[in-house]
């Protein structure tokens, strides 16, 4: 078959799997409702359109909220910003692998090998089942390649001065590091090797140009927005301290302080920088950033020195867990969702496979490949890895590496015109070989299947803010099994049986109001909703004092905000004549119908 439908044909078969995959996602509670690093995201989004971003500098990357911040620019609802995300991701990945397919090309002048790698990269389920949610990383990679990619394309040391592909690389470069800062490991490295290697050090030193461009703009964004003028996002003093202490085992970042209310568009993990800062050197809010950062910094370096040995095998640790195939959590286990989605189930493309083939491909091009741009790539990819050691070597951390074991894949379709000598057949045979049992072996835990739990209240959260209370709370009794007295899991099964039951689901279904009794057995700290919920469950408990301490609590507590609380005390006959002759007030600030039941209820036959 020509080599051009051949490439038409992947091409369709990649869009419509990455489209597929993402229109399935988009129709579930957590397509539609993000959590974690997807809702803040999609809140500093709707934060930028709307002109409510805070006047501070951005403790995180801002290229790709602005991105989607752009379709709400437009007009397009707030509610549709997932849609919006998905389009972009579905376009970036595409992207991306059109461009692994260019360098690939490049590198083994070979049309079947680049075939092969843009296809491996295309189908590749991690990379897929990143780009449907509304995250930086696919964004990220494809601008990184396609820095690489004018790299690797522009002339050799002998040819023209051609500074235009230079400082066209690193711009891309640069946006990279605005969409994803770890890129800036691979900047140095990556343009000191291309000057040496590829295009002298005029065409790096236009390249740099290009780099601090994008840099200096950002700081200059920050500057006029903020009044501080810097270059990169300042978040990665403490995540590169709680990725070094000696209680993290460097796969993934562990919450340490948990925080029951959090503003739109706030990462937890900030609140906890901020949080425990605080608590070390008795500062009073607002915090000095450069100080914080200080201090983090500080901390690490103590650690370092007070355990180097811990760290050294700290560090050996993360490099195995860094080429093992399971793929570490990242605000969700990817193992876990592949397992829920029949579009991921079946695939049989992973990490150790890719590792492996990349390994036996790296001894291909010794012979093969480009050396220059071998080097060049293999350098790239190497800093890159050395930045991800720094810090975590999560899921969507060592995502980019995933191009680079493709592209050297690819060198596995030209093994039979090779001609490879025995002995290094055997050395190509062994590479793959040790690569294979270092991937999928079972040393340090690395299959860690605790973050299940996590995953399981992810749902469980997502599926309650969505209204599909039914799995929301079969999700939450699931995470029940496994951590009976967590209190959010408590909560969303609690809530969500209310919920059911008010909408008239048979209890045979989901369980009588008896098979609740543990969820409201040691409450503590009741918000509105919470309240309003366990009170329900008391009272068709035959607990009718319980039932009234919950709702008049609430009602005392939170005022306009309990109305249903309010509106379950005159439904019952519980409220007093105070409660009962503010009611009408609060049912028109509130519009409860919770509230307008009880209070017609209290009308007709009023209680004590």
């Amino acid at each position: 078959m020509d080599a051009r439908r051949v490439a038409f044909f992947l091409f369709g078969a990649v869009l419509l799997y990455t489209a597929g995959y993402t229109a399935a996602h988009l129709g579930t509670p957590l397509g539609q409702s993000p959590q974690l690093d997807g809702r803040e995201n999609t809140a500093l989004a709707v934060q930028i359109a709307s002109g409510e971003l805070p006047r501070e500098p951005f403790y995180r990357a801002m290229l790709y909220p602005a991105l989607l911040a752009l379709a709400a620019m437009a007009g397009l609802p707030h509610g549709l910003l997932p849609e919006w995300a998905a389009l972009l991701g579905i376009a970036a990945h595409l992207t991306a692998a059109w461009l692994v397919f260019r360098i690939a090309h490049l590198l083994w002048s070979n049309r079947r090998a680049a075939l092969l790698a843009g296809a491996l990269y295309g189908f590749y389920p991690v990379a897929i089942y990143f780009a449907a949610q509304p995250l930086d990383v696919t964004v990220g990679i494809a601008l990184f390649l396609a820095g690489m990619e004018r790299l690797l394309a522009c002339a050799p040391r002998r040819g023209t001065r051609r500074y235009g592909c230079a400082w066209t690389a690193g711009v891309f470069l640069g946006l990279a590091v605005l969409a994803r800062p770890h890129f800036l490991a691979v900047v140095p490295v990556g343009l000191l090797l291309f000057g040496a290697l590829r295009g002298g050090f005029r065409h790096s030193l236009w390249a740099t140009i290009g780099v601090v461009m994008l840099l200096a703009a950002q700081a200059a964004v920050n500057g006029l927005w903020s009044g501080s003028w810097r270059m990169l996002p300042w978040q990665g003093a403490y995540n590169l301290y709680a990725a070094n202490r000696s209680e993290s085992d460097g796969r993934y970042f562990q919450q340490q302080l948990y925080f029951h209310e959090i503003p739109p568009g706030t990462n937890p993990t900030r609140l906890e920088s901020e949080a425990r800062y605080r608590d070390a050197t008795g500062a009073e809010p607002p915090v000095s950033i450069a100080e914080m950062n200080a201090h983090w910094r500080r901390q690490t370096i103590s650690g370092i020195r007070d355990a180097p040995l811990r760290w050294i095998g700290h560090k050996l640790r993360k490099i195995y867990y860094l080429g093992h195939n399971w793929e570490s959590y990242n605000n969700q286990t990817y193992a876990f969702h592949k397992a829920q989605s029949p579009w991921l189930r079946f695939n049989p493309l992973g990490w150790g496979l890719l590792f492996a083939a990349a390994a036996a491909g790296g001894v291909v091009a010794y012979r093969r490949a480009d050396r220059t741009r071998f080097l060049l790539l293999a350098g790239s990819a190497a800093a890159y890895a050395a930045g991800v050691l720094l810090f975590f070597v999560s899921a969507r951390f060592r995502l980019p590496l995933v191009p680079v074991l493709c592209i050297l894949a690819a060198g596995i379709a030209l093994l039979p015109e090779c001609r490879l000598r025995a002995r290094r057949g055997w050395w190509t045979a062994a590479c793959a070989a040790v690569v294979l049992a270092w991937s999928f072996s079972p040393f340090w835990g690395a299959y860690d299947r605790r973050t299940f739990l996590q995953d399981k209240l992810l749902l469980a959260n997502a599926a309650a803010e969505t209204g599909a209370d039914a799995d929301a709370y079969r999700w939450a009794q699931t995470a029940r099994k496994t951590a009976p007295e967590r209190p959010d899991a408590r909560r969303i099964a609690l809530v969500s049986y209310f919920n059911l039951r008010l909408d008239g689901v048979d209890p045979e279904e989901i369980g009588d109001w008896n098979a609740q009794r543990d969820l409201i057995d040691g409450l503590h700290d009741p918000d509105p909703v919470l309240a309003l919920a366990a009170g329900a469950v008391s009272w068709n408990l035959g607990r009718p004092d319980q039932a009234a301490s919950s709702w008049r609590d609430a009602w005392r507590r939170f005022g306009p905000a309990a109305a249903d609380a309010l509106g379950a005390l005159l439904w019952t006959g519980i409220a007093g004549e105070a409660e009962a002759d503010a009611a009408p007030e609060i049912l028109r600030a509130t519009g409860s119908a919770i509230l307008e039941a009880g209070l017609e209820r209290h009308r007709q036959a009023p209680g004590p």
